[in-house]
């Protein structure tokens, strides 16, 4: 990983809520290297938990915690430019939820004069789903390793929040307030529906499907699309291309629930699900292959290899994998 952040002030951002999506998708990438980068991002939140004590209890404290915790800094990163004096002055709650693993919700705050917005910020690691439940009672699936934040004033000034990776949404009707989910790229905008966006940072398409209800994507060029039912809207980052197709909706929900569940679903959606889930590119060396249609069931943390062997039951094929790409032919 590159150098272009210093990680102490993106953990200071973190607690102070004034935070990019670019900063958080970083700050995910480095907790991921080790298992020390972790133990040093507790010792901070530590530190600043003990900031958020009354004065008359820690000032006899906060000197030799902070040298303490800046001897374990020097050894990780050979600079430190936090205090505990700044730390203190950071008005946050901070809220560590466990749910199929380690999942980490952050209560951000910022006291600057001119910004009084606080952040709530959901994270769900690698290995797990968050189920996440608004203010106004609408309900969030984030799958694995996404990233889902919303203001202080969600509910009363605006229904925004912010995405990256996938989530599921349900949303709660409300026709004075709509709800806005903001992507890197895109904007979707409802009133009360049930949809899916895949808009994770390191793919090159943003994906929405929509399930029930209705939605209005705007996109950074102002160019706006309404979507319907088992329709899927996608956006191609690098240039700017879309692509309207009519869709399983099932088929690119039921990750809420631990599986894949399909039918008659055409090869090549499922091809584009793999690479999604698998992080592979899949090349057909035939293009009749691409329309076969499938039904059936595969599990999130089943192997590659498997949900391909399942497929080649239903319909015969080949498929050799070389290193991240996999050949599919005849």
């Amino acid at each position: 990983m590159d150098n272009n952040f210093h990680i102490e002030e993106i953990i200071g951002r973190v607690f102070s809520g004034n935070i990019t999506q670019e900063e958080l998708s970083y700050l995910r990438q480095w907790l991921s290297e080790s298992e020390g980068n972790r133990e040093l991002y507790d010792s901070y939140l530590n530190c600043w938990i003990t900031a958020k004590m009354p004065n008359d209890k820690i000032e006899s404290q906060t000197d030799s915690a902070w040298l303490a915790l800046n001897g374990r800094i020097v050894d990780h990163t050979r600079t430190s430019r936090f205090s505990i004096k700044y730390l203190s002055r950071i008005a946050a709650a901070f809220l560590i939820i466990l749910c199929l693993g380690t999942i980490v919700g952050l209560l951000v705050k910022n006291n600057a004069p001119d910004q009084q917005l606080s952040y709530t910020v959901y994270h769900s690691p690698g290995d797990s789903i968050l189920k996440v439940s608004l203010p106004d009672h609408s309900q969030v699936f984030l799958n694995r390793g996404s990233i889902l934040r919303y203001p202080s004033d969600f509910n009363y000034q605006n229904r925004d929040v912010y995405l990256e990776g996938e989530g599921y949404f349900e949303v709660t009707g409300n026709a004075s307030l709509p709800f806005t989910v903001h992507t890197s790229a895109l904007q979707v905008k409802v009133l009360g529906t049930s949809f899916n966006i895949n808009a994770y940072k390191e793919e090159s398409e943003i994906i929405t499907t929509l399930v029930t209800g209705k939605i209005d994507l705007l996109m950074d060029n102002m160019r706006s699309t309404v979507l319907y039912p088992g329709q899927q809207f996608i956006f191609r980052k690098d240039t700017e291309e879309t692509e309207l197709l009519t869709v399983d909706a099932g088929f690119y929900t039921s990750w809420i629930n631990g599986y894949y569940k399909f039918e008659q679903v055409s090869f090549e959606q499922i091809a584009k699900k793999f690479e999604m889930m698998y992080h592979v590119e899949i090349i057909f060396k035939d293009n009749s292959l691409k329309n076969i249609p499938f039904t059936g069931t595969f599990l999130q943390d089943q192997s590659i290899e498997t949900s391909l062997d399942l497929l080649k039951e239903i319909r015969y094929f080949q498929y050799a994998i070389e290193g991240n790409k996999i050949i599919i032919s005849k």
